[in-house]
């Protein structure tokens, strides 16, 4: 049986995280018959880890406190229950454990994805929660041939749509802030860059299509600017909602609005469903060369820095890349 210390990081109560967050030292889990217990490697900070700490939106009604943050990262199998037949030491996605802010997690075994030696560590941590995302509605809701248009461009979900949209054979419109990494989404792939305070996006997209409106609005943002957003599209266009970074409620003028959240996405399909579904896109991810940047890696017990890190890139002139947490 493997025991010892497993340092944590914990939220008592919903707010900040700088001082939600605490760092703690527990008892290192026992896996069930159908459990194993991984040791992180690297897990990186998203806005979703963020939200779920200040208890935003759903998060507050769904987490029950005390609770330890961490939505995916990497680890390696130290552990397995007794009916579990996986080698230890395998490298593996952790996605539905107890939360990835802590040493050692114990989760499902099948939900397990072994990640291949040829993935480093600070690429694999970063594959489930954006790129899933993004993969799904791009081969489930978007065509060869499509005008797409997204918001939030210049995040980790708008840098993955831009490289999608080469190899899928979409253009993607990129609307951001400000200008300042237009000519890096345009060699990811974007077709146009519109900055949203330079005024009217809609007027500034006929202008680049020469009149076509786009068919597919990838909506992020939420509040006023995702309403402008969803009344650029075309009659018959759709407006995708997977994302309120803005946390502001809007009532969308598209009649064809349609609703991705991952979380949902995962309560539908089967273990083995989303294992191999995960699997294929790690194998495509990689393959075809898809950027997954790392700006910084902090240990865990820094983790009031790597937080002040990770909301700083989302300013304008912000770094490019995710903040990863790493183990001792």
């Amino acid at each position: 049986m493997f025991t010892g210390k497993n340092t944590a990081l914990k939220f008592l109560f919903f707010g900040p995280p700088i001082t939600a967050l605490s760092l703690v030292e527990n008892q290192i889990p026992i896996p069930t018959n159908h459990d194993i217990i991984v040791k992180m490697i690297a897990r990186p900070i998203n806005p979703s880890d963020i939200l779920s700490i200040r208890g935003e939106g759903g998060y507050r009604s769904s987490i029950n406190l005390p609770a330890v943050p961490g939505f995916e990262g990497i680890g390696k199998v130290v552990s397995c229950g007794r009916l579990v037949n996986l080698e230890l030491g395998q490298r593996v996605l952790v996605a539905r454990g107890e939360g990835t802010w802590q040493e050692y997690v114990k989760m499902p075994a099948d939900e397990v994805v072994v990640v291949p030696n040829y993935i480093p560590d600070e690429y694999a941590a970063q594959l489930y929660i954006n790129p899933l995302t993004a993969w799904l509605i791009v081969t489930n809701k978007i065509s060869k041939g499509d005008l797409v248009v997204g918001n939030a461009a210049n995040s980790t979900m708008g840098r993955l749509f831009c490289q999608l949209s080469k190899i899928f054979g979409f253009d993607f419109v990129a609307i951001v802030r400000n200008a300042s990494h237009e000519k890096d989404l345009l060699r990811l792939g974007a077709k146009h860059v519109i900055t949203s305070q330079d005024g009217d996006i809609k007027s500034k997209i006929l202008d680049f299509t020469k009149n076509r409106l786009p068919n597919v609005v990838l909506e992020a943002v939420g509040g006023t600017h995702g309403m402008h957003l969803s009344e650029c599209l075309s009659p018959e266009g759709k407006c995708i909602i997977y994302g309120n970074l803005s946390m502001q409620l809007y009532s969308s003028q598209c009649p064809h609005t349609e609703l991705f959240y991952l979380r949902e996405w995962i309560y539908c399909h089967s273990p083995t469903e989303r294992t191999l579904e995960v699997t294929k896109l790690m194998h495509f991810l990689w393959e075809n060369r898809i950027e997954l940047p790392v700006a910084e890696k902090i240990p865990l017990v820094d983790f009031q820095r790597a937080i002040h890190l990770s909301e700083s890139t989302e300013t304008p002139s912000g770094r490019n890349g995710k903040i990863i947490l790493t183990s001792m």
